[in-house]
């Protein structure tokens, strides 16, 4: 069956693409500082930005700031992680895939701020040579606090890293974390290193 065009049709064009343009530009966190050389900047969000708040500078969703990354920095004194950050609302999980491998070793603290509604999370350390879907390198099963910062000092060494992942839902490998568990994403990760 073909439509024939109508005034309306014009009309419905119009309201789909302002809803695909709203539906696009939300997934923008909005800011008042303009920082053209930040890899979460996007400027095509800028103008939903300025139509629906205070602060005109669209930055990705999922990616903070680089103003907010480094008050956390400042704040906590650790050094953050570089990556990309990732989520997957299918297996209720988030993480970062950092730029390069890394190595970590015993007593050093990983301090992640949590997203999401899980109150336990699952934590894995991802090596250079394994899978995503891999099991292997589950640091733990931990409580996630009030203020939804995790800190794990870490007992052994970990070789060759090239992501750091959290793990919410009910189970992540078999390992239960609670019938009312909710998903969880990873806003930001940094490493406090032993003295």
């Amino acid at each position: 069956m073909q439509l024939l065009p109508t005034r309306n049709s014009n009309m419905n064009r119009f309201f789909v693409i302002v809803l695909y343009l709203y539906i696009s530009d939300a997934t923008a966190r909005c800011s008042a500082i303009d920082n053209p050389s930040d890899p979460c900047r996007y400027p095509q969000g800028d103008a939903w930005c300025m139509s629906t708040t205070d602060n005109p500078y669209a930055y990705r969703l999922g990616c903070e700031p680089l103003e907010i990354r480094s008050e956390r920095q400042r704040q906590y004194e650790g050094e953050p992680f570089i990556g990309s950050i990732g989520v997957s609302s299918r297996w209720g999980s988030g993480w970062i895939d950092l730029r390069g491998p890394i190595e970590l070793y015993p007593g050093d603290k990983l301090r992640l701020f949590i997203g999401g509604a899980a109150e336990r999370i699952l934590v894995r350390l991802l090596r250079q040579d394994q899978f995503p879907d891999s099991s292997a390198n589950i640091v733990g099963n931990f409580r996630v606090p009030e203020d939804r910062i995790v800190e794990i000092e870490l007992a052994r060494r970990y070789a060759r890293i090239v992501q750091i992942s959290v793990h919410g839902e009910r189970e992540a490998w078999g390992v239960p974390l609670g019938a009312d568990n909710r998903s969880a994403t990873l806003e930001f990760a940094e490493l406090v290193r032993s003295p």
